[in-house]
């Protein structure tokens, strides 16, 4: 991740991730609970309930996947971090 500054393919579209991933996705989780435990709760219960992934995304924190990874890859030293 650090050296491509990208969360490496398939990482969203893919049903299974790649073993090298799952340290990404669970920073990524950390750092959307960390922020906004309610606007996370509502994220979570909204793709439960059927709300496609980035809709879900959008009404909860108000913002995009991209702006989503941007914001975790600041956080972490990546700043650019995309798809």
């Amino acid at each position: 991740m650090r050296a491509r500054g990208d969360v490496g393919p398939g990482f969203f579209a893919a049903d299974n991730i790649a073993a090298v991933q799952y340290g990404i996705a669970s920073g990524l989780v950390r750092f959307m609970a960390t922020g906004d435990v309610r606007k996370f709760a509502a994220f979570v219960r909204a793709v439960k309930e059927g709300t496609p992934e980035e809709e879900a995304l959008r009404q909860a924190f108000g913002g995009s996947l991209d702006e989503l990874l941007e914001a975790y890859g600041r956080s972490i030293g990546v700043p650019g971090l995309k798809r």
